[in-house]
């Protein structure tokens, strides 16, 4: 990739020409480095969330993605766009160093390696459910790929308004969705194991309860609000109002399959939990197709927000299949569906009366004479969305309430004791 970098890239955006694509070439042999820390990072990460550390590679993860801006605001004058370039590979090397010497160092990991002692049987056995699952990852990475493939043969930007689009719609995904699947991963498969229907039942049950209760609302603020968002976060130098127009339309049609894409890493690691890593791959499978086929249809009509639709409606038809299935293998018996999907009711109901509220409350943020006073304004619609939001759900008796005040009490409790 480094030799031949031309080659690549000509292959991922096949409508990249001239500078764009002399652009391209070389910010890919700088971040090459970037991407073979990621591999690093993600296999460090693996090794604490084996062990059920998820906090200490969060906080990391926190704090290396300030290096991004930071590197922005202090060094954009003598390095122009390469201090985003230094600022990826610092937040990459930052996390691979700071995972890798406190396992080193403290957890003894590293220090001795015997191939005699490695259970080979186990380990062959381990390799054959881990195939599909680094499939459907490679799967995930070529959806991305053909969503910024047929990205660059749209107009000059597209590539760029989905990246912008995307950095809004995973900060929900970032901070409750994959920390959550990520968390109930290593009880679903203690649960799986020991045979405890009762128990993995209850836990799934609370765990899409929370993911209910936090992610669709989020959704419909994402597609009520989504120009304040966008102006705050991106309108700044050359990213104009008319880029906010796009970018903002983009966030609205991922923010409809929102909830489809948090849940689905859900319902994906249930199945892995009982050692089935194939019906996950097919579905995957089944999700790409119906994605590509529809970047290619809505692009035409919408250009980037059609990708961004397309994207959402393969999102969601593969929700419905992966819960189809899950039902249909019956993994998990003493499940009942019944009150998830009237608990999912309730919420859409709340959360689209927060949505219209919130449509009222739009241009109390757009009047908004500059930036910081755009921020507060804009946090201050948030806070009064919440104050309205709760009391509802605890009205509506929504058990995604109690699930989510008894997660926020136990979180203050261990705040408290540390």
């Amino acid at each position: 990739m480094f030799i031949f970098p031309t080659f690549f890239i000509k292959a991922v955006a096949y409508g990249f020409k001239g500078d764009r694509l002399s652009l391209a070439v070389y910010f890919m042999r700088f971040l090459i480095i970037f991407g073979f820390f990621n591999v690093l990072v993600g296999f460090l990460t693996g090794l604490y969330q084996a062990e059920k550390q998820f906090l200490y590679p969060a906080t990391l993860g926190l704090i290396g993605n300030s290096f991004i801006p930071l590197s922005l605001f202090l060094l954009h004058s003598s390095l122009g766009i390469n201090s985003w370039t230094v600022g990826e590979l610092a937040f990459s090397s930052f996390l691979f160093f700071g995972l890798f010497i406190v396992l080193l160092l403290r957890r003894s990991f590293f220090r001795s390696f015997q191939l005699n002692s490695i259970d080979w049987p186990a380990m062959r056995h381990f390799g054959a459910l881990l195939l599909p699952i680094i499939t459907i990852s490679g799967i995930g990475t070529i959806n991305a790929i053909v969503d910024k493939t047929i990205a660059s043969s749209l107009a000059a930007g597209s590539i760029a308004v989905l990246n912008f689009a995307q950095k809004v719609y995973l900060i929900p995904l970032g901070l409750f969705a994959a920390p959550l699947a990520i968390a109930v991963y290593p009880t679903f498969s203690s649960l799986a194991t020991e045979k405890n229907h009762k128990g993995y039942a209850e836990t799934f049950k609370q765990s899409m309860s929370f993911m209910i209760y936090v992610i669709i609302p989020i959704s419909v603020i994402f597609i009520t609000l989504s120009q304040p968002i966008v102006r705050i976060l991106f309108q700044h130098g050359a990213f104009t109002g008319s880029d906010t127009t796009v970018t903002a339309f983009a966030v609205s049609m991922y923010s409809l399959g929102l909830f489809a894409m948090a849940a689905g890493g859900l319902l994906a690691r249930s199945f892995f939990s009982f050692q089935d890593t194939k019906t996950p791959l097919y579905l995957s499978i089944i999700v790409v197709a119906i994605n590509i086929i529809g970047n290619l249809t809505l692009s035409r009509i919408l250009g980037a927000g059609g990708i961004a639709l397309a994207t959402a409606i393969a999102a969601t038809t593969g929700l419905f299949l992966y819960a189809h299935a899950l039902r249909k293998k019956r993994y998990i018996k003493e499940l009942r569906y019944a009150p998830l999907l009237k608990e999912g009711i309730k919420i859409i109901a709340i959360s689209l009366f927060i949505g219209a509220l919130s449509i009222l409350l739009k241009p109390y943020i757009n009047a908004s004479p500059n930036f910081i006073i755009s921020i507060v304004r804009f946090a201050l619609v948030l806070i009064l969305l919440t104050a309205v939001y709760v009391p509802l759900t605890y009205l509506f008796k929504s058990f995604g309430y109690f699930i989510f005040m008894s997660r926020l009490k136990g979180f203050i409790s261990r705040f408290k004791n540390k």
